[in-house]
């Protein structure tokens, strides 16, 4: 029966001034209501009848079959997109053995991006949860947030984007690669790891994975052998410097000063115990420097729900269209930021991104201890509003010690106090003591601060 003999049998049942059960009456007499649900609500309205609590069957059934047509929409387009991505393999298959590498990378890249969009596709933003949406999110949700240690088991709730702040060489990246060392390897018996993407736009994966193996090689060991470790030096230099180390122990070459052998033992563990969170796909290392945002997001969204995803850093991010404002890196670093919220809630992964200081907020200041508010994301887009947590990181004016302060959190306690820093910048490695920093704290001569603080003989690189 087609929709004009429908409305026909549903109009010709209804008084003039019909009551809800009149209404109910007239669409039962109809028969199939499906096609006509949108006119039968739309005429009870007219007639000054509240659909949603007088009619609420046939009101709950227009909600089911607009979300049913939605959904066929939806696996039509995923389906039409999963053909062109079939296509789009069948002629990457063509070309693989003879086509340029700059070609083959802009095929994948562009293959990333449909990727991405089958992901979009078939799962969007619920922009009116229900009740009943509203407790399956709370059985959806891991049984703890992620609270690292470094930051005072500071909540970072799934579906957020939090932001670590600090002026050039203070240690961001530092930070992020023990969160994300954290987050693999978690400390305790009944802590769940959690798999770890680190979008780097800054440094190549040599540097960082180098790093990852240097922090948790530091970790680990026990504080007698973190003694040793901090001897190892350049064999050229004679300068205490684990990463140089490295390098030589990875190339064959002689590692220089009394922990050498220490220094050997612990990098082939921690070395080992990242190649395998590798393999697995539990750590992933994304080369943004160079990608598009589209490739960015793309790899976020390929995310699951309570993966950590470490951005070292925002004002790196690359514009997704063409600027035509007065400020174009603010317009860019704000759309950035808004691509990352977005993305973030889709996956309901949890985003800590790296943020440099306005430098606006701190010029002239080289003699003085760090100091941040709130007010040194401003210049950074919308950094100070979006961000679930902001974390500052800084150093006192002899560059002794390192601390952190929370300046903003949406569920962590705020307060005016600074932590210190166990500081192994050598060794990327960043632990929090539990100690709060008191200024002008000086260390005496070649000695380490009893409160914590930055190893001796460390360059600002180190801190980077």
């Amino acid at each position: 029966m087609d929709t004009m003999e429908l409305l026909k049998r549903f109009y010709e049942q209804l008084p003039k001034s019909p009551t809800a059960q009149d209404i109910r009456d007239a669409a039962a007499h109809a028969g199939d209501t499906a096609p006509i649900l949108e006119n039968i609500l739309a005429h009870a309205e007219y007639m000054g009848i509240n659909a949603e609590k007088e009619l609420a069957d046939l009101y709950n059934a227009r909600a089911a079959a607009q979300a049913e047509k939605t959904e066929r929409k939806r696996r039509a387009d995923i389906k039409t997109t999963a053909g062109k991505m079939r296509d789009h393999l069948a002629s990457l298959d063509t070309i693989i053995e003879t086509a340029p590498l700059d070609e083959l990378s802009a095929s994948l890249a562009a293959l990333n991006a449909e990727a991405a969009g089958l992901i979009t596709t078939a799962a969007k933003i619920n922009r009116f949860p229900t009740w009943a949406d509203y407790e399956t999110a709370w059985q959806k949700e891991n049984e703890h947030n992620f609270s690292p240690a470094l930051f005072d088991r500071l909540p970072f709730p799934e579906g957020t984007v939090s932001y670590i702040g600090a002026r050039t060489g203070r240690g961001k990246t530092t930070a992020m690669v023990n969160i994300g060392i954290e987050a693999l390897f978690p400390p305790g018996q009944n802590a769940k790891p959690r798999r770890v993407l680190f979008v780097s736009l800054e440094e190549n994966h040599k540097q960082i994975l180098r790093r990852f193996s240097l922090c948790l090689a530091y970790r680990n060991a026990a504080p007698e052998t973190r003694e040793k470790l901090l001897t190892v030096q350049n064999p050229y230099t004679q300068k205490r410097d684990p990463r140089n180390a490295y390098k030589n122990w990875k190339r064959g070459r002689e590692i220089g000063g009394p922990g050498n052998a220490e220094f050997v033992n612990v990098i082939i563990a921690a070395d080992q115990k990242i190649k395998d969170a590798i393999q697995n796909r539990d750590l992933i290392y994304f080369d943004g420097i160079g990608a598009s945002l589209a490739e960015i997001l793309a790899a976020i969204k390929a995310m699951k729900s309570g993966d950590i995803v470490l951005l070292d850093y925002i004002q790196k991010i690359p514009a997704g269209k063409e600027s035509h404002s007065g400020n174009p890196d603010l317009e860019r670093i704000r759309e950035g930021s808004e691509k990352l919220i977005e993305a973030t809630k889709l996956r309901e992964c949890v985003v800590i991104a790296g943020a440099q200081f306005n430098r606006e907020s701190y010029k002239g200041s080289g003699n003085k201890d760090d100091e941040f508010t709130d007010a040194d994301f401003r210049g950074c887009g919308d950094l100070e509003q979006d961000g679930h947590n902001l974390i500052g990181i800084g150093r006192n004016a002899d560059k002794t010690q390192t601390y952190f302060g929370i300046i903003k959190s949406r569920e962590g306690e705020i307060t005016d106090k600074l932590f210190t820093l166990d500081f192994a910048g050598g060794y990327s490695y960043m632990g929090n003591i539990g100690q709060e920093y008191k200024a002008n704290t000086k260390p005496g001569p070649n000695k380490t601060p009893k409160t914590g603080g930055n190893r001796i003989g460390e360059t600002n690189e180190d801190l980077a």
